[in-house]
């Protein structure tokens, strides 16, 4: 078998939200203490918000003041390979387990995100995101990209597996547009924990990101523990494929992990097929969800669904792709 291949693609991915046996009880037992905690840090969270939006994005204060706002709601972000930050690097790319890891990069490398949101340019800017055309396709975006970090001083942020995974046991094919812009490449290994206790699973596939963020609110704490490796740049002689192919590896190895071959269709395909398993189940429904879901458009239900699980994907992109049944995401070629 090929070595990119020796994990199933489910392996990559957690399927339960809550944990088994005795863990479960102590879940219920924390509840009430729990609830109570996420209903006070959404209200911080608001005023993290207005920090970041007033705090210049550079700003050191800025970092400090979020890592202390953040710890309190509950993310942790701890660092090492401090020696490795190479400030003057436009481009981090980083492994993708949670909605939330475009934060705890933040606190520690303050950065931008290509944006593919309806949003006024504001809110994008606030939030951390920047139209850089993902939408017009990915010759406008390498372009676009291109130009920021000749203009600005802010690093661009990207996520080149293209889709989230457990963060357990493999990294998905790196996609090679970040490594088509030309510059040097800031690696950044993430790994995820939380309290034994209440150890619930930070964003199971399927998942909205809006439970995601409840549950990191209502946990203890999420610990986000960064690795930043050495800057890597393009030889001579080695293309773009290899490129990005290496610093997978390089990410792979860090966290222990297996490089897949599997890219971010491979997870649209397999979330169709998980969905379609889920919804043909007897008892995976109510008959209020049924009468939901009867009322719908079976294709718009899908869309829907696949772009919960890959919010980085166009709408336009996936309604296309699960009416042909052949995956065609251009971002993540």
């Amino acid at each position: 078998m090929n070595s990119g291949f020796l994990l199933d693609i489910q392996d990559l991915f957690m399927h339960s939200r809550l944990p088994d046996r005795w863990q479960l009880l102590t879940v219920f037992l924390y509840f009430p203490l729990g609830l109570a905690v996420a209903i006070l840090r959404l209200f911080i969270g608001l005023n993290a918000f207005i920090v970041s939006c007033i705090l210049p994005k550079m700003s050191a204060v800025r970092s400090v003041v979020l890592r202390i706002i953040c710890t309190i709601l509950g993310v942790v972000v701890t660092q090492e390979g401090v020696e490795n930050r190479v400030h003057a690097v436009k481009v981090i790319v980083c492994n993708h387990t949670t909605p939330l890891d475009h934060l705890a990069v933040d606190l520690v490398l303050p950065n931008i995100m290509p944006s593919v949101w309806d949003i006024p340019k504001l809110l994008n800017w606030a939030l951390g995101y920047e139209d850089l055309g993902v939408k017009q396709g990915r010759d406008v975006l390498i372009q676009n990209a291109k130009k920021h970090c000749s203009d600005s001083e802010i690093p661009i942020l990207s996520y080149p597996e293209g889709a989230s995974t457990s963060g357990k046991k493999g990294l998905l094919k790196f996609s090679t547009w970040p490594f088509s812009l030309d510059q040097p490449i800031q690696p950044v290994a993430i790994t995820v924990s939380r309290l034994p206790l209440v150890n619930i699973t930070p964003s199971p596939v399927g998942s909205r990101w809006w439970t995601d963020l409840m549950w990191f609110l209502f946990v203890p704490y999420t610990r986000f523990h960064l690795r930043i490796l050495p800057v890597q740049t393009r030889g001579g002689n080695e293309n773009v494929d290899d490129f990005a192919q290496r610093v997978q590896h390089l990410v792979a190895e860090t966290l222990q992990m297996t490089p897949t071959k599997y890219t971010s269709a491979d997870k649209v395909e397999y979330v169709k097929r998980h969905f379609d398993t889920t919804a043909a189940s007897p008892v995976a429904q109510s008959p209020q969800q049924k009468s939901f879901i009867s009322t719908r458009d079976p294709l718009y239900n899908k869309c829907r669904q696949v772009r919960e699980v890959l919010p980085l994907v166009p709408l336009d992109v996936i309604q296309s792709d699960l009416g042909k049944h052949t995956p065609q995401l251009f971002l993540f070629r």
